[in-house]
C-alpha cells in the first residue's frame, strides 16, 4: 500500500487521474472510500488525490493522544502534498475535513488555488459551543467503552444523516458499514483532541476576511447546526459562494453526489478560467485591471466592463444603481458642471439634457425634437400605408384561391398547384400595377362599369334611329358596322332575334381576369 510519512505518522493515501490536483479530505464518519463517486467523475479532468487522516486504517493510529489535532490535520495536508510534489492544489473538504481545508487556506494562502468546504460548522456558533464541548468529550469515551457496532448505529440514525437512509438505502448501509470497521482508539482521539478543542469558525471571522483564496460553501438545509455558521462564513469570506441544496443532510455528497458534482465541476471550471470573483474592492485591487477608482462596487464592476470594451468611461458621479453607461462627452461636461461652486442637481440634469440634444444653443432643441418627431410620425404613416396594401392583398390572395381550386384528385394535384402558381404570380403582377397608379380597385371597377353602361346606351340610340329612318337597303347594316368595327373604341356586335346588341371588347383593359 502506498503511505506518505507525516511528521512520523503514515498516511495512506491513493491517487487516480490526471490534470491539476484535486486533494479531497474525508469527514470524522468516514474515510476516503467516501469520496469514490466523485473520484470516477473528476480523474477525466484532474488528478485525484484521497487519503486517510491519521487514526483511520490503514493508516497509522496512534496510541499517544497528542499525535492528533486539528493542527496536525492541517499539516498533513501539506505533508501530502510535499509527498507527491504537488505545488498548488484544489481542496475539497467535508465538515471535520473542510474545517482543515479552511484552516490550510489560512495558513498556505498561496498552495490552495480553491476551496470547498462542505458541512462545516458543527458547533462552532456562538450559541453551540458549550454544548460542543460537553458532547464531544461524551462521545470520546463512548466510543472506547461502548464500541464502534453500537456508535456507528447510533450515528446513521443521526438527525443529519438519516436523510442518506431515506435517498439511497444502499448508500446508507455501506456508509454505516465503513463506519463499524474504524478503530475507536483513533476516533476517541480524533473527537477529544481534532473536534472538540479546535477553534470555533465563529472566532476566525476576522483572518478570514482577509483570506482571497476562491471558496465554495456547500451545506443541506437540514444539516441545522451548520447553517448559521456558512451565512457567517459568507458574510466574511470575500472570495465565496454558498451553495445550498434542498432536503439534504449533512452527507451531501452521498446524498446527492449528481448535483454535488455539478456545483463542483462549476466552481472550479469558473475559478480556472478566472471567472470566480465577487467584486468587491479588495478582490479587484489585486485584479489584472488595477483599477484606481473611489466608488462603490458596482460602479467599479462597471468600470472595469467599460475598460475591456474601451467605447465608455463612467463617472464617479453616478450613483451605481442608475445602471447606466455615460459618454466620454458627457461624462466630461457633468465632471465639469460638478466642479462649479454652488453646483445644483437642476444644473447636472441641464447639462446632461444639452449632451443629449448635441446642441448648444437652447433655440435649437425645440428645432431638433421638433424635427426628430415628425419623422418619425412620417415613419409610422407609411407604416400604415403598408399595412393597408398587405391587408388588401391578403384578401385578394383568399378570393383568388377560392376561385382557382377546384376539387381535384391526388394525382393532379401537383400540376394544379404550378398551373395555380402562375395565374397568382399573373395576378399578382396586376395588383402591383394598380397599386402603383394608386386606384383602388373597386373605383376602377366603377368606372369601367360606368364606360359598359354608357356604350351600351349609345349603341341602343344609333339602333332606335337607324328604325325610323325606315330604310330598307343594306346601307344601314353597312353603317352600322362601320360604327361598330371603325369607332374610336373598339366593339363586337351579335345578332340576336333580328336585333344587334353591341358590348366593349375587354381585351386591351387592363386586369382583364375579374376574380
Amino acid at each position: 500500500m502506498p503511505y506518505i510519512d507525516a511528521t512520523g505518522v503514515k498516511l495512506y493515501f491513493e491517487e487516480a487521474g490526471e490534470g491539476h490536483p484535486i486533494i479531497f479530505l474525508h469527514e470524522f464518519g468516514s474515510d476516503s472510500r467516501g469520496w469514490k463517486t466523485q473520484v470516477r467523475y473528476f480523474s477525466r479532468a484532474y488528478r485525484c488525490i484521497t487519503f486517510n487522516a491519521r487514526g483511520y486504517a490503514p493508516s497509522d493510529v496512534p496510541d499517544d493522544p497528542t499525535l492528533y489535532g486539528w493542527e496536525l490535520a492541517v499539516n498533513d495536508i501539506a505533508a501530502v502534498m510535499r509527498g507527491l510534489a504537488v505545488e498548488h492544489a484544489h481542496l475539497v473538504g467535508l465538515s471535520m475535513c473542510g474545517y482543515a481545508a479552511l484552516q490550510f487556506g489560512l495558513r498556505y494562502p498561496k498552495r490552495a488555488s480553491a476551496i470547498v468546504a462542505a458541512g462545516v460548522g458543527s458547533g462552532s456558533a456562538p450559541s453551540q459551543q458549550d454544548a460542543w464541548s460537553r458532547e464531544t468529550s461524551i462521545l470520546a469515551r463512548a466510543f472506547i467503552e461502548r464500541g464502534m457496532d453500537a456508535m456507528a448505529r447510533r450515528m446513521a440514525h443521526g438527525q443529519t444523516r438519516i436523510q442518506l437512509k431515506y435517498k439511497d438505502t444502499r448508500s446508507w448501509e455501506e456508509f454505516q458499514e465503513r463506519l463499524r470497521h474504524h478503530s475507536p482508539l483513533g476516533m476517541s482521539n480524533t473527537m477529544a483532541r481534532c473536534q472538540g478543542v479546535r477553534p470555533p469558525l465563529h472566532d476566525l471571522a476576522d483572518q478570514f476576511s482577509t483570506m482571497r483564496t476562491p471558496v465554495l460553501l456547500a451545506l443541506g438545509d437540514e444539516d441545522a447546526p451548520c447553517l448559521e455558521t456558512n451565512l457567517m462564513l459568507k458574510a466574511v469570506l470575500p472570495n465565496a459562494g454558498l451553495w445550498i441544496c434542498p432536503n439534504t443532510g449533512h452527507t451531501i455528497n452521498l446524498e446527492e453526489p449528481t448535483a454535488f458534482n455539478a456545483q463542483l465541476d462549476s466552481f472550479l471550471a469558473a475559478v480556472e478560467r478566472g471567472s470566480w470573483r465577487r467584486g468587491h474592492p479588495e478582490i479587484e485591487a489585486e485584479s489584472d485591471l488595477k483599477l484606481e477608482m473611489t466608488c462603490d462596487t458596482r460602479t467599479k464592476a462597471v468600470a472595469r466592463y467599460c475598460q475591456h470594451s474601451r467605447r465608455f468611461t463612467v463617472s464617479p458621479l453616478m450613483k451605481s444603481r442608475t445602471g447606466v453607461h455615460l459618454s466620454e462627452s458627457m461624462s466630461t461636461r457633468l465632471t465639469a458642471a460638478a466642479t462649479r461652486t454652488g453646483v445644483t442637481k437642476s444644473e447636472l440634469i441641464e447639462a446632461a439634457l444639452d449632451s443629449f440634444l448635441e446642441s448648444d444653443n437652447a433655440a435649437e432643441h425645440f428645432a431638433i425634437v421638433a424635427g426628430r418627431l415628425t419623422e418619425l410620425n412620417d415613419q409610422i404613416g407609411r407604416l400604415g400605408a403598408d399595412l393597408k396594401m398587405v391587408n388588401e392583398a391578403v384578401a385578394l390572395h383568399a378570393r383568388f384561391h377560392l376561385a382557382v381550386t377546384p376539387s381535384l384528385s391526388a394525382a393532379e394535384q401537383h400540376m394544379a398547384t404550378v398551373v395555380g402558381s402562375e395565374r397568382f404570380d399573373e395576378f399578382a403582377a396586376q395588383v402591383g400595377r394598380r397599386v402603383e397608379r394608386g386606384t383602388s380597385l373597386l373605383r376602377e371597377t366603377m368606372n369601367r362599369r360606368l364606360v359598359t353602361n354608357k356604350n351600351r346606351w349609345a349603341s341602343h340610340l344609333a339602333a332606335s334611329a337607324d328604325r325610323r329612318t325606315n330604310c330598307r337597303s343594306s346601307e344601314p347594316d353597312r353603317r352600322l358596322s362601320d360604327t361598330v368595327d371603325g369607332g374610336s373604341e373598339p366593339n363586337a356586335a351579335v345578332r340576336e332575334g333580328g336585333s344587334i346588341r353591341t358590348f366593349p371588347d375587354r381585351t386591351n383593359i387592363p386586369l382583364q381576369r375579374e376574380i
